[in-house]
């Protein structure tokens, strides 16, 4: 005779499995059927005319539907987003994919998660009265939906400036290759993200590498208060290709170089710590106010280790090598915004001539 226990535990696992069987068999049905009844296509004009409402643009796709993933993902192809005038593309976008979680939409709440863009381009341009092509996006009452973003990425994307105000007009650059990771986007929260890029403009070619932490303050907190934790690297950035922007906060006339940066950046705008290393090939310096000829050393190299806090400035540690000079040293600026700032320079340096760095 079975005993009753040995028969309770055996009706719990049969009826276990075929609870377990019964959800197993309504996810695939789920899977299967749900792109199925939710055809995107049938949906085509209230799609478009709910995106060039919002856009004020027109816009156009090839195809949109649901992936058959245990966890059903969007899918649109081949979009197009024209200018306000209709004339020229804004943006264009190979595929897009993203999930979309339902129930907060009661809340007017948007949730999207894994949002993918494969080999988007952007035409990005400044007019001759200043205003950027994206500017009335961002212009305008706020939405009432709060959208929350989980995850973003973007593949081979293509960025292009054109600047068309003078004295930048006809001033072309360009972000190549550029793949982008972000995740935790969202006010309030730490956001991890990675970016890497070819920059090409009139001079040449630079690579570009951003990666680390970003602490996003909350939404009633100025986004200057964010919390940088950023590693940077860059090779062959032209010194000279943004002349334009901001030689006239500087005192000499226009470089020439090629310029590498490795280093890190820890903290907020107004209170950080920054150290890496910095080299200059090439340089072409005209400072005639200070130099009696151009300045040509082949290569300047450059270490340094930096505070900025709320009351000084605070060169820990500088190692600079221009050619045969060599300077070891550090720099304290004390009390900056007080009445009464105080430097204090230390430095070592080995013998130099300084017409051996002069053309």
């Amino acid at each position: 005779m079975i005993p009753k226990w040995a028969m309770t535990r055996k009706s719990c696992f049969k009826i276990t499995a075929a609870i377990l069987l019964t959800a197993v068999l309504i996810c695939m049905a789920a899977v299967v059927l749900v792109p199925r009844l939710l055809d995107l296509d049938r949906y085509r004009p209230q799609i478009l005319s709910l995106m060039e409402k919002s856009l004020n643009r027109h816009v156009s796709y090839e195809t949109a539907s649901f992936t058959r993933d245990l966890i059903p993902a969007v899918v649109v192809k081949g979009i197009i987003i024209k200018e306000k005038t209709g004339a020229a593309t804004l943006l264009t976008v190979d595929r897009l994919s993203f999930r979309l979680v339902l129930l907060p939409l009661l809340h007017k709440e948007v949730r999207l998660g894994g949002i993918v863009l494969d080999r988007p381009v952007l035409m990005l341009e400044r007019d001759q009265a200043g205003i950027f092509s994206l500017s009335d996006l961002f212009a305008g009452p706020p939405s009432s939906y709060h959208v929350h973003i989980n995850e973003l990425q973007i593949k081979n994307g293509l960025i292009r400036f054109t600047d068309r105000i003078s004295p930048h007009e006809g001033f072309t650059t360009a972000l190549e290759n550029l793949d982008l990771q972000v995740n935790g986007l969202a006010r309030g929260k730490v956001s991890g993200f990675k970016l890497s890029t070819v920059i090409h403009d009139q001079e040449g070619r630079a690579e570009l590498s951003l990666s680390g932490k970003v602490g996003i303050p909350a939404q009633d907190v100025s986004l200057v208060k964010a919390k940088l934790d950023v590693a940077l690297s860059a090779k062959n950035l032209d010194s000279g290709a943004y002349w334009l922007y901001y030689g006239r906060f500087l005192p000499f006339e226009r470089t020439q170089g090629a310029l590498d940066i490795q280093g890190v950046f820890k903290g907020t705008l107004q209170e950080f710590a920054t150290k890496g290393n910095l080299t200059v090939r090439g340089l072409r310096l005209d400072y005639p106010r200070v130099f009696h000829s151009r300045i040509t050393p082949k290569q300047i190299d450059l270490g340094f280790d930096l505070e900025l806090t709320p009351r000084d400035i605070l060169a820990k540690s500088i190692d600079l090598r221009v050619d045969g000079l060599q300077v070891k040293g550090s720099l304290a600026l004390v009390d900056i915004h007080g009445r009464d700032p105080h430097l204090t320079v230390q430095a070592v340096s080995s013998p130099f001539r300084l017409e051996e760095a002069a053309s």
